[in-house]
């Protein structure tokens, strides 16, 4: 179907008493259209914005691991050779352990790419492979000694911008007087068109915030800014990708992909929007085990399937929208590491038109953004291909 730009005519219409029906399929509710906009309802609020560019401290949790960059005998005492910068993750008085061996160490010191270590704390010893991953454990005091060096992870700075979204409404005074033999009357028309221009302002804000890319363009006087959506987040993170690399979906895939999603989390549940491809793959595979929601259901809006895995429970939802390309696409989230911004909630505006201009204008306005504090603690699965 043909796309036409601009004001719309009453002459563009079929005939003047036209028996076309232009009315929608329906009003459909916003999580229908929009479940992560609807989403965003229920996460924290952002701060409020004092610039264009929303800056924001994100930190986490001190790591629990370090990795070997170089094989160590079995010996008394000695030194252990770790990834550039895994030494600055431990403190005099911290214990090592390698789960191979189950052999423990005690921290005595570090110097740049090395942690000085007592083997041997306790039975069991044993020699060190290269890229071992050895676990930190409790750091233990000396009777009457002064607290250990204090380790704590520097917030990183990061920011996204707002971005400024509007969805026109536009019609000629005719056809906001005359109508159609459907719509009948002043303002039918307009009102119709109004509700088709929100469900697809609803569609575009959906799919925003999944695929939206960091950047500005213009100049001064015509600046834009383009805020950063999930998917760019989740792959400047490390290691947040899943490639389900198939046609079809397995429990093995499934609790392998459970496992990367929740290992970097403290939470029991993640919500997951994917393609009708994935929401399919999964009632095949599951059939009777996987369960609505009731509760969560009623709250968004939205039909959410509820599939437990032993890492802990993923709440999906389907993203209508994420066909073609998109349909290999399915989002994991951490409710408590998102959070929305806005300067102007979602809403119309009527009656912009000049004074003596014969038509009737109006259009739809959303500004705002959203924040990524722990972009590790998403999630996205590619790679379904059937």
């Amino acid at each position: 179907m043909a796309v036409e730009t601009g004001v719309q005519y009453y002459g563009s219409l079929a005939a003047a008493n036209t028996p076309l029906d232009l009315r929608t399929t329906g009003i459909m509710k916003i999580a229908k259209l929009a479940p992560f906009l609807r989403f965003l309802d229920f996460v924290k609020k952002g701060p409020k914005p004092k610039a264009e560019k929303v800056e924001y401290a994100a930190d986490d949790y001190l790591t629990h691991t370090v990795t070997t960059s170089g094989a160590t005998a079995d010996t008394t005492t000695g030194t252990v050779t770790v990834t550039s910068g895994d030494e600055t993750k431990v403190v005099a008085g911290d214990k090592l352990q390698n789960p191979l061996t189950r052999e423990m160490m005690l921290v005595t010191s570090t110097v740049a790419g090395t942690i000085n270590v007592t083997r041997s704390i306790g039975d069991a010893s044993g020699n060190i492979a290269n890229a071992q991953v050895l676990y930190i454990l409790s750091n233990t005091a000396a009777e009457g000694s002064d607290p250990p060096t204090a380790k704590h992870q520097p917030a990183s700075w990061t920011y996204n911008y707002l971005e400024h979204v509007k969805k026109p409404i536009d019609i000629t005074g005719r056809m906001q007087r005359l109508g159609t033999r459907e719509y009948e009357g002043k303002d039918a028309l307009y009102n119709n068109e109004k509700m088709k221009r929100f469900q697809e302002m609803l569609r575009e804000l959906e799919l925003t915030f999944f695929l939206g890319q960091l950047a500005t363009s213009g100049s001064t006087s015509t600046r834009r800014t383009y805020m950063q959506g999930l998917e760019e987040f989740i792959r400047d993170a490390d290691s947040r990708t899943y490639n389900v690399n198939g046609s079809a979906l397995t429990w093995a895939i499934i609790e392998a992909l459970a496992d990367q999603a929740f290992n970097d989390t403290d939470v029991d549940e993640l919500w997951g929007f994917a393609s009708p491809r994935y929401m399919s793959q999964f009632g095949q595979l599951l059939y009777a085990k996987w369960t609505p929601d009731e509760v969560k259901s009623r709250k968004l809006g939205a039909t959410v399937m509820k599939v437990e895995t032993s890492h802990g429970v993923i709440n999906l939802i389907r993203e209508h929208y994420f066909r073609n390309d998109l349909a290999a696409y399915m989002f994991l989230v951490d409710k408590t590491c998102i959070e929305k911004v806005e300067t102007i909630p979602l809403h119309c505006k009527d009656d912009v038109q000049a004074e003596k201009s014969d038509v009737r204008q109006g259009y739809w306005e959303w500004e705002g953004t959203i924040l990524v504090r722990h972009p590790t603690r998403l999630t996205l699965a590619y790679g379904l291909t059937a």
